[in-house]
C-alpha cells in the first residue's frame, strides 16, 4: 500500500461530508421503520399472548364442563340404578301386597269360622246337646213346594 496523501484525505473527507447528511436521514429513516417493525412486533405479540390466554381458557372451562358432564353421568347412572332397585322394590311389594291381601282374606275367613264355633258354643245346652247328637244323622228341612190349587 502506499502512502496516501493530505490532498486526498482532504478530498474524502469532503465527499464524506457531503454524504453525511444524507446517511444520517437514511439511518433514521431505517430506525424508524425498525422502530415501528418493533411496535408492530409488540402488538402482534400481545395479540398472540391475548389469543393463547384465551385460548387457555376456553380449554379450562371445557375441562371443567366434561368434569361436570362426567359427574352428571355419574349421577344419571346412579339414579338409573336406583330407579331399578325401586322398580324392583315396587314389584317385590306389589307381589307382597297381593300375598297379603290373600292371607288376609283367608284370616277374616278363620275369624268368621272362629265367630261361629264362639256362637256354637254360646247356644243353651239343650241347642247345643241336641247339635252334637244330630251331625252324623241327616237332616230333614220341610218342603218347600207349595200346595197346588185346585182351580
Amino acid at each position: 500500500m502506499g502512502v496516501v496523501a493530505y490532498g486526498e484525505v482532504v478530498e474524502l473527507l469532503k465527499i464524506a461530508n457531503g454524504y453525511l447528511p444524507r446517511i444520517r436521514l437514511e439511518y433514521d429513516r431505517v430506525n424508524e421503520e425498525i422502530n415501528s417493525h418493533k411496535a408492530e412486533l409488540n402488538s402482534w405479540r400481545t395479540e398472540l399472548n391475548n389469543i393463547a390466554r384465551t385460548y387457555q381458557q376456553f380449554v379450562d372451562r371445557n375441562i371443567e364442563l366434561k368434569k361436570r358432564e362426567d359427574e352428571l353421568q355419574h349421577s344419571i347412572n346412579e339414579l338409573d340404578a336406583k330407579k331399578t332397585e325401586l322398580q324392583e322394590t315396587t314389584t317385590d311389594s306389589n307381589q307382597h301386597v297381593a300375598e297379603f291381601q290373600d292371607t288376609n282374606a283367608d284370616l277374616e275367613m278363620e275369624q268368621e269360622i272362629v265367630m261361629l264355633m264362639n256362637d256354637l258354643s254360646t247356644l243353651p245346652p239343650n241347642i247345643a246337646n241336641s247339635y252334637h247328637q244330630n251331625e252324623n244323622e241327616t237332616f230333614h228341612y220341610p218342603s218347600q213346594v207349595e200346595p197346588s190349587s185346585g182351580h
